[in-house]
């Protein structure tokens, strides 16, 4: 008889499992999100207005409560979109890692200069010319 196989193992040998990294979400993301969330507000405006034309006296009461409400509702998606994109925006800022800027070259010269002397060499005294020279 054959001997038993042995199931095999994942130890130490074998990668942890990681979920795969998710994308940072952009902003063209966020807004693009947006406008899937105020389109169907927009058409449901829409269809209530050509439905508001073809009703009763009594349902007409009932119409304008509904639209009203979408109308509000609207408007609330707008405002919490626009306010969204805001706050995203001031969390990438204060995540994106700002790259330091080069230290600027100093016109002064160092305080290691400054000890060594003032590096200037004394100018000699000048010479008096030739036609000046009396004989």
């Amino acid at each position: 008889m054959p001997p038993a196989k042995k199931p095999t193992t994942h130890g130490a040998s074998s990668a942890p499992t990681r979920p795969a990294p998710t994308p940072a979400t952009t902003r063209r993301q966020l807004e693009q999100a947006a406008q899937r969330l105020e389109r169907p507000l927009e058409e449901a405006s829409y269809a209530l207005q050509a439905l508001g034309q073809d009703m009763g006296h009594g349902a007409q009461r009932a119409h304008k409560d509904l639209a009203a409400t979408v109308k509000a509702l609207r408007r609330d998606a707008a405002n919490t979109n626009r306010e969204l994109v805001k706050d995203f925006d001031k969390l990438r800022a204060v995540v994106t890692p700002t790259k330091p800027t080069a230290p600027k070259a100093r016109a002064t010269r160092g305080a290691a200069a400054r000890a060594a002397g003032s590096g200037r060499v004394a100018k000699k005294p000048s010479r008096p010319s030739a036609s000046r020279r009396s004989s």
